[in-house]
């Protein structure tokens, strides 16, 4: 029973104790009123109290801001609950969600929570817990925020931080607005719009869950069209991250490190008004429409090719149209007849063939041919097609007269004589005059009847009508290998033929552009939606300070400023229709006329630069529907199309013969296309890719320059570097080319493409850029080239031109200036590309962007308008005198002459004596006995001392420099480097003193009669010049690619810029020094040789009589081109000494004169 009783007793004692503990770990509330303003610090609360503050406040039209901060640990953290009418904010400290620990906290309350009592008060509770049972201070403060509703055109400042976001209110006043942020710190930060509504996602990570939002660094802008927010209220929201790699490129990146404290001002801008940006839209339509109604009469009915502006030549043409004589011979052999029309470009043959009774179009087919001539659609062929028409007979019954009337003029009994004066006339039906000559050529290509025109077979000559060339294709390498080319020479295809090919090009951009643009629109339409939905403006990279949303697109400015392209370029076509027009017109009315004077004109690929105007305003459009990394090579696909199209239609200009296929030239830029889109991925990371191309662009850049060099003759094949190898061992004058002109040009596109493919290497470049860059280089150079050959050979330039050419060069000047402006740069990250955005400059609607599209379309469409009349002045002169490309003044050129100018020259070749060998003594030249028969060139010793200069040079180059490493007074300003480049400029200066002493020396020679050493040694001479030429232009190059882009990358301690230039001089004064020591021994073998002067080593040659000059035999492109040139020094030789001979003769005559009177 006691057992009992003291069990219950210490049962009783347990439960006392077990009260007593528990009264004992109970947690005690600490419930305190707080004001706003009121801060309490250092309160200590361990895991058994908890702080409970009542804040009674008036919340109308603002709200708080709560700070806290504490020394708990990350263990052990202050947990902060902040309670609302209508919601509630949890908070903890310290926080390590930044990556590094912070003990402070500052948060903006959502107004939207709060509810108001009858007295317009509202109150709030914050909880202060945690669950250290060790105890922990903290202090807190509830102020209210004063710079929270924001309003139209007023700045506010607000300290930020990634513990402390920030948000504010806007009242929406009218129909868009203009959010602009800026900040001295290049502190990543989001910023965004929301719609008034609770919770606010103003943390890093919550942020983009609503509305618009941007990163950015020092600027950001985002235009809000308020139709958008039901409640007419929104919320700006500003977020900094606790690092920078969302804003910029990792290199150049800062981490967490320091105090992440942003000072950032919010300006809120009235946005732009429907009601303007429609006017000015309608201001920019009406521009336009100026345009047309300004440009597009002057250039349609300011018509070149018309009656009135041919009229001296339409007269000639209608004065001799009635009347031709024609002349003809045979020999013994012959099968062939000759008729010489007065018109001297005009030579008709007639083949015997072995059936007259059956001629039609099928015999014309099967070669039966009847007719050929040297001058296509001349009035006089076109009078026999007309009989032939109306007469199969024809040709057959003209043909027995003549033979009929050659072999009475050709009988050795006959009276009449065969002087071409003493002819008889024939009359034929049409009462056309005929008389006969004794000069027999049969050289002339022959063409056939069909389909009532003149149609070639292979499109320029026939292949059977030649002696020595087997078919058509070594004659035109004949001809396009001649040294002084004309126009005339590359114009001989069918002009109906060449234009059915050349308007293969405006029908493959069409279907191109066909299948490119539909896809195109999709992918943007696509991006354009999903900018809208997920609100995220880091996607695209606009220029935020000027965009104007309308409908779907969120910059329908930067869209519709593109419209000047498509209407320009309509335009352009419309142009070319009305010249198209006019040309086919005078074409077929004057036929004779227009193929014989004048530029040929082919017009399909100007119809493909207007369409590829129009392509390029609307893919530059699809373009600024989204501006971003992935799409850039939409804005750049047609402008590679319209360079290459444009030089391709510049070279066509004076080789109108020769044009690459359509195909070819669409595969060639596709290929570039799929470079482009290569290069935008992996350009900048894969090594390889750019290593192959730089290889791949200069090896076929080198391919396409032979290819224009000898004008697709031979055509590129896998034998073309064969037969190369093969003449290059054959030839023996390597220093020496036939085209020295287009030599020169080539070389300068070769070195601007090596210098592009070095310095794309060398300096970071978006590949697309380079690209475009060196298309439209390429261009440019031979546009310019081009505009060189004609003030070379002072040709006339049309009014129009002249205006154009001006405005063209203002408004390229212009459009650069404003693209050379950035705003935006989609390469870098989205919020590094908005540093550089600008306020609208136009009409308070466009940009600078704006401005280049405006000026580049009416840029590119005066350079079209400029190639479309480049040859207006020279329409009514003849194609056998205009030149091609040529460095060359060919003006008053008194070279060599090819067969054609023999035919076309007024000389009577028949007078000539018919003899086998023509002696030395038999016509002796115009010389004097005084005259030693050797004179040799001084320049041995001018050559010694330029290679003493260049040895002298070199020492320079290293020994200077050490010297004035020890800063002497003189020099104290300069470094070494500077000396080195000094010196270098020096001896640009004594190089070209050198040359201006060689090229003396070479004419004197030349004058003396020693032609062949002039042309061997033209090259060489010159090659030191050009070298120390092009030395200065990469010595510039490596400088500024030192001093801007690797002037750590590139140097070591041992390998300084001073050693790279000292590297370079020396490789190019050892090439200098190697082509001096060459041209040394050239000219002493010269002057050993003692050789007379050419004219008289030809006068010691057999040579051909005349009766075999029908005989031309052909050996080679080579062969021809040195009997021209030769042909071409020895005339100009024999005038220049004819001249001197002449003046010699008038000064005895009047020293006879003067002795007589005296």
């Amino acid at each position: 029973m006691q057992f009992k009783h003291c069990l219950s007793f210490l049962l009783l004692v347990k439960i006392s104790i077990l009260l007593i503990n528990n009264q004992t770990n109970a947690i005690q509330v600490r419930v305190s009123n707080l004001t706003i303003g009121q801060e309490v610090k250092n309160v200590s609360i361990s895991s058994n109290l908890e702080d409970i503050y009542r804040i009674v406040y008036n919340s109308s039209n603002t709200t708080l801001n709560v700070f806290a901060s504490t020394d708990a640990t990350v263990d052990l953290p202050l947990l902060i609950v902040i309670r609302q009418e209508k919601g509630l904010l949890s908070l903890q400290l310290p926080n390590k969600e930044t990556g590094r620990t912070v003990q402070n906290v500052s948060r903006t309350l959502c107004p939207a929570y709060v509810s108001r009592d009858s007295h317009g008060l509202s109150t709030l509770y914050i909880d202060m817990y945690t669950s250290s049972s060790i105890n922990i201070t903290y202090s807190l403060k509830v102020s209210y925020f004063s710079s929270f509703i924001l309003t139209e055109n007023k700045k506010i400042t607000q300290t930020v931080s990634p513990f402390a976001p920030v948000f504010f209110k806007y009242d929406i006043q009218s129909e868009s607005s203009l959010v602009k942020f800026t900040s001295p710190d290049r502190i990543c930060t989001t910023v965004s719009v929301q719609r008034m509504m609770c919770p606010v996602f103003d943390l890093k990570h919550t942020v983009d869950f609503a509305g618009q939002y941007q990163t950015m660094t020092s600027l950001a802008a985002i235009s809000v069209d308020n139709s958008n927010f039901v409640y007419k209220s929104m919320y700006v929201v500003v977020s900094v991250h606790p690092t920078d790699r969302e804003c910029c490129d990792t290199r150049n990146c800062s981490e967490a490190s320091g105090h992440r404290i942003k000072n950032i001002t919010i300006e809120l801008q009235p946005g732009y008004d429907h009601s303007n940006v429609n006017l000015s839209y309608a201001i920019t339509l009406s521009v336009f429409l100026a345009i047309y109604v300004v440009i597009c009469p002057f250039l349609c009915f300011v018509e070149p090719y018309s009656e009135k502006n041919l009229k001296t030549l339409i007269d000639e043409y209608k004065l001799n149209e009635t009347t031709f004589t024609t002349s003809s011979a045979v020999t013994p052999t012959s099968t062939s007849r000759i008729y010489d029309f007065s018109e001297p470009s005009l030579q008709i043959k007639i083949e015997r063939s072995n059936d007259f009774k059956k001629v039609s179009k099928t015999n014309v087919k099967s070669n039966e041919k009847l007719l050929a001539i040297q001058s296509i659609n001349n009035p006089i062929v076109h009078h026999y097609v007309n009989q032939y028409k109306k007469n199969p007979n024809f040709i057959k019954k003209q043909t027995s007269r003549i033979e009929n009337q050659i072999s009475v003029s050709s009988d050795p009994t006959s009276a009449t004589p065969q002087n071409p004066t003493n002819s008889e006339y024939l009359q034929d039906d049409n009462t056309m005059n005929l008389t006969v000559a004794t000069y027999n050529f049969t050289n002339a290509p022959t063409i056939n009847i069909e389909d009532n025109l003149l149609v070639n077979e292979d499109n320029s000559f026939s292949s059977s009508e030649y002696d020595k060339v087997e078919d058509a294709e070594a004659y035109k390498e004949v001809v396009r290998n001649k040294p002084n080319l004309k126009v005339h020479d590359l114009a001989r295809k069918q002009p109906k033929l060449l234009d059915r090919k050349i308007m293969n090009y405006p029908r493959l951009i069409i279907a191109i552009a066909t299948f490119y643009v539909l896809p195109v629109f999709q992918l943007v339409l696509l991006h354009q939606t999903q900018l809208t939905k997920s609100g995220n403006e880091d996607s695209c990279f606009f220029n935020f300070l000027c965009m104007i949303k309308s409908g779907p697109f969120a910059a329908f400015n930067n869209i519709f400023s593109n419209v000047g392209y498509i209407l320009l370029g309509i335009m352009f076509i419309i142009v070319v229709k009305k010249r198209s027009y006019s040309y086919t017109y005078m074409r077929k009315k004057y036929p004779y006329i227009m193929s014989t004077h004048g530029v040929p004109q082919h017009f399909g690929l100007f119809y493909t630069m207007g369409i590829g105007l129009v392509m390029e305003g609307i893919l530059s459009a699809a373009y600024h529907v989204c501006p971003s990394f992935n799409n850039f090579q939409f804005d750049t696909s047609f402008m590679y199309i319209t360079g290459v199209i444009s030089t391709i239609k510049l070279y066509q200009c004076r080789h109108p013969d020769i044009h690459p296929s359509s195909q070819k030239v669409f595969l060639f830029l596709a290929l570039c296309i799929l470079l482009n889109v290569i290069g935008v991925f992996y350009g900048k990371i894969n090594t390889w890719f750019v290593i192959s191309y730089t290889i791949g662009h200069v090896v076929v850049f080198f391919i396409l320059s032979i290819i224009i060099y000898y004008m697709k003759q031979p055509k590129l094949g896998m034998s073309t570097f064969k037969i190369m190898a093969q003449k290059f061992k054959q030839e023996k004058n390597l220093t020496q080319p036939v085209h020295i002109d287009r030599l020169v040009m080539l070389i300068i596109a070769n070195v601007f493409n090596v210098g592009a493919a070095i310095y794309a290497n060398l300096v970071p470049m978006q590949f697309s850029s380079y690209l475009l860059i060196v298309l439209l280089g390429n261009f440019n150079i031979y546009f310019f080239m081009y505009l060189l050959n004609k003030i070379i050979n002072r040709e006339q330039f049309h009014f129009i031109t002249v205006i154009n050419l001006i405005v063209t060069t203002i408004a390229w000047i212009a459009a650069m200036y404003f693209y050379n402006i950035e705003i935006k740069q989609w390469e870098k990250k989205p919020a590094e590309s908005r540093e550089s955005n600008k306020s609208c400059i136009l009409l308070n609607v466009y940009d600078h962007h704006d401005a280049w599209h405006f000026l580049s379309a009416l840029s590119m469409f005066m350079t079209f308008v400029v190639i479309l009349t480049l040859d207006d002045g020279i329409i009514s002169k003849k194609r056998n005198e205009i030149s091609m490309v040529s460095l060359e003044n060919t003006r008053n050129a008194k070279g060599g002459f090819t067969f054609e100018q023999i035919i076309n020259s007024n000389e009577d070749y028949t007078d000539q004596p018919q003899v086998s060998f023509v002696s030395s003594n038999d016509n002796i030249p115009l010389t004097s006995e005084a005259e030693p028969n050797f004179k040799q060139i001084k320049t041995t010793f001018v050559i010694i001392a330029h290679i003493f200069m260049c040895i002298l040079f070199l020492i320079s180059a290293y020994v200077i420099p050490l010297i004035f490493e020890k800063k002497s007074d003189i020099f104290s300003k300069f470094q070494p480097i500077d000396i080195v480049l000094f010196i270098h400029a020096f001896y640009w200066v004594v190089f070209y003193i050198f040359d201006r002493v060689y090229q003396f020396h070479h004419m004197k020679s030349r004058r003396n009669g020693y032609l062949e050493f002039y042309r061997s040694t033209r090259l060489i001479r010159s090659l030191p010049l050009i070298t120390i030429s092009a030395g200065n232009a990469m010595i510039i190059v490596l400088l500024r690619v030192f001093d801007k882009y690797c002037s750590n990358s590139c140097t070591s301690a041992n390998l300084t810029p001073l050693s790279f230039i000292q590297i370079f001089t020396s490789v190019e004064f050892g090439m200098v020094l190697l082509i001096l020591f060459k041209y040394l021994y050239m000219t002493i073998r010269f002057n050993r040789s003692k050789k007379m002067p050419d004219i008289n080593q030809e006068l010691e040659r057999p040579v051909f009589s005349a009766s075999q000059i029908h005989d031309l035999g052909y050996k080679d492109s080579s062969y021809l081109s040195t009997i021209l040139e030769n042909q071409a020094d020895m005339i100009r030789y024999l005038q220049e000494k004819n001249d001197t001979l002449t003046h010699k003769l008038y000064q005895q005559s009047q020293k006879s004169n003067l002795a007589n009177i005296n």
